[in-house]
């Protein structure tokens, strides 16, 4: 995942950002249920039949732009100037 999002957003990702990375893959891995029974690992250490639920789960280090806050204000900008910065969402 991480050798992905590097390839694709290079200026905005780095490898430091592999700790999150790593528990990104956990929590997917114990979110979905095995092949072969119908529950996952988190029901099946909490002996609970609440399936955890699939559509909280992101893609990791997903590009997102934050506006500008003087778009904002009421005070006239740049047209040339950037309107948004590049971050990512972990």
């Amino acid at each position: 995942m991480l050798l992905h999002a590097i390839d694709k957003w290079p200026g905005a990702t780095s490898v430091y950002l592999w700790p999150y990375a790593i528990r990104h893959a956990v929590n997917i891995r114990n979110s979905t249920p095995f092949k072969n029974r119908d529950l996952s690992p988190v029901e099946l250490f909490t002996n609970s039949n609440t399936q955890p639920n699939l559509r909280h789960v992101h893609t990791f280090d997903c590009p997102v732009y934050v506006l500008d806050p003087l778009l904002q204000a009421t005070k006239p900008i740049n047209t040339w100037l950037p309107c948004s910065q590049l971050g990512l969402y972990l």
